[in-house]
């Protein structure tokens, strides 16, 4: 519960948490850590009509307004219905990286650990396919390699 108390001229804000949950300020917000409104605010079912029709999106809104939390809650969502296998992965640590042979296998092993953490199947032909040697196309043969094993598309966030 959140009290706004006037005391003098200045305005205190009252927090009560109850149980372990918190406000979050930073980085992607946890339902079952801070209190957050419905990630996906009724865009889910939207949001899969363009996956079905095989189209591209752009999620686009101010700093800390919650676009991670929202791609992760489609990626869960997606994975949920089961029409699809679905991964959110951020690339943040790469952003300041200019040399593609340092940069790209970074991004293969981002992949990696999205598709570990999604607990989707056979992670290690992902690897398998990635020719590091090659960096320039080490995405593109990762990805190939590991979408001709799986039973469904993958959907990347």
């Amino acid at each position: 519960m959140v009290k706004s108390v006037l005391q003098g001229c200045m305005e205190v804000m009252v927090v009560v948490v109850v149980g372990n949950r918190s406000f979050n300020a930073e980085g992607p917000c946890n339902p079952k850590k801070h209190y957050m409104i419905d990630a996906l605010r009724g865009l889910g079912g939207e949001i899969l009509s363009l996956i079905d029709g095989e189209k591209y999106f752009v999620i686009h809104a101010a700093r800390q307004s919650g676009k991670t939390t929202l791609l992760q809650a489609l990626a869960r969502q997606v994975n949920a219905v089961g029409d699809y296998y679905a991964l959110y992965c951020s690339l943040e640590n790469v952003e300041g990286l200019t040399d593609a042979t340092v940069g790209i296998p970074v991004v293969v092993e981002n992949l990696l650990n999205s598709l570990i953490d999604y607990g989707l199947p056979d992670t290690s032909s992902f690897t398998r396919g990635a020719s590091l040697s090659s960096p320039f196309n080490a995405l593109r043969t990762a990805l190939v390699a590991y979408c001709r094993t799986l039973s469904k598309p993958l959907v990347l966030f």
